[in-house]
């Protein structure tokens, strides 16, 4: 490892001691002022190390372009430089509180909050009591502790400091591979991650969720699909030359989409179900599968959430999820209209591939399909290039 890998491995161990120290006011402002001046430290670290290699200087001057165009980037440095000269930062400690019952973003209300008290205790003695059934049946209350700052004050400062780590940890590994030969450090058979599945899941630690209708805690898991060598051979075996008549796909998501539809529709009418599976890309190249097994719309909710996540660690452009649904025909006017499909007397089965991407298309195809005499039959696909409101955590976490 170089002198600036090492650098910011020492900064990778400082944020998780801010992390551990958030109920502290003290203690994380401590941590923070050290983990800020010590990211700022990575780049002199570089500099000094490579400055006398061709070609270091021009190449450098890049990167510097690019960290000087990155707002959050240009805070790290100022914040830096005021706690050097000038002392701590003004830090608040918040809650941010808010009920997710819908796909849509939900409105949130933000207020100061003693330090030492944990999300969890916010939660049960802030959880509504009187609302509508439906947000009470199919809600989540989520309490997220923050710590923010004056001269940052739309970022939790964890997030902001993850986002100043990412930057110079992809500096650091270009610089490696350009001037020291060095290899991307990953796993065989994993993709070069944009963050640390650590820093992703450091919100968790400082959120609780509540099942607005059981009381309990939610947890939000975070499980992939590995790559099984064998699986192509078991499923040739399994499914015979079905799959094998499918087009591979084209480079585009249309065309995988299409793909992963008839796939499901061979694995549907073969073992008479299909699993929740979201396939995640990264420029055309398949960098994450994770299987969902919701119990309830509130693991919707946050299975999707958890895909959203999966985004931002890996700096995915494309998202395609295949999943078994109710269908219901929601005819505009009809009180039923507004009813859930799966919750109406009227509803039937269908498998759906949903695919969109960060340029904003969007392609859902939709299977219904019926079972009789033991056998799956399949009706025709139907398509719709409508926004679905299931990929909308996706396109929140591309938006930010």
């Amino acid at each position: 490892m170089s002198a600036a890998g090492r650098r910011l491995e020492q900064a990778h161990q400082l944020w998780h001691r801010a992390l551990e120290s958030y109920p502290s006011v003290d203690d994380f402002c401590l941590a923070v002022n050290n983990l800020l001046q010590t990211l700022r430290t990575v780049t002199f670290v570089l500099q000094k190390s490579l400055k006398h290699r061709d070609g270091f200087d021009a190449w450098y001057a890049d990167r510097q372009r690019e960290m000087n165009d990155d707002a959050v980037m240009r805070w790290a440095v100022e914040a830096r430089n005021h706690i050097e000269k000038e002392g701590d930062l003004d830090l608040r400690s918040t809650a941010r509180v808010s009920i997710m019952a819908s796909w849509l973003d939900a409105p949130y209300e933000e207020f100061d909050i003693p330090p030492l008290i944990p999300p969890e205790a916010i939660a049960i003695a802030l959880a509504p009591r009187d609302i509508p059934d439906k947000i009470r049946r199919e809600g989540v209350f989520t309490v997220e502790r923050r710590w923010v700052t004056a001269s940052l004050p739309d970022h939790e400062l964890l997030e902001a400091c993850a986002h100043v780590y990412d930057v110079l940890r992809a500096v650091v590994l270009d610089a490696e591979a350009t001037f020291e030969g060095a290899e991307i450090r990953v796993q065989p058979g994993e993709p070069q991650r944009k963050r640390l599945d650590c820093m992703v899941a450091g919100r968790d630690a400082r959120t609780a969720r509540l099942h607005l209708q059981t009381g309990d805690f939610l947890v939000h898991t975070r499980a992939r699909m590995s790559r099984d060598p064998d699986d192509k051979e078991r499923a040739a075996k399994h499914y015979g030359p079905a799959l094998d008549a499918i087009p591979r796909p084209a480079d585009s998501l249309e065309s995988r989409v299409r793909w992963y539809h008839q796939t499901g529709r061979v694995i549907l009418a073969t073992d008479g179900h299909c699993i929740t599976v979201a396939f995640v890309y990264r420029e055309g190249r398949l960098v994450s599968r994770i299987v969902l097994s919701p119990q309830d719309q509130q693991d919707k909710y946050l299975l999707m959430e958890h895909i959203a996540d999966e985004v931002v660690t890996l700096g995915a452009d494309e998202v395609i999820v295949s999943a078994e649904v109710w269908m219901a025909v929601a005819r505009e006017g009809e009180p039923l209209s507004l009813v859930r499909a799966g919750d109406r007397e009227d509803r039937m089965e269908g498998f759906a591939t949903n695919g969109v991407n960060r340029a904003g298309q969007a392609l859902m195809l939709i299977t219904p399909f019926s079972t009789a005499g033991g056998k799956t039959v399949l009706g025709e696909i139907n398509e719709d290039r409508t926004y679905p409101n299931l990929m909308l955590p996706i396109r929140r976490a591309w938006d930010r």
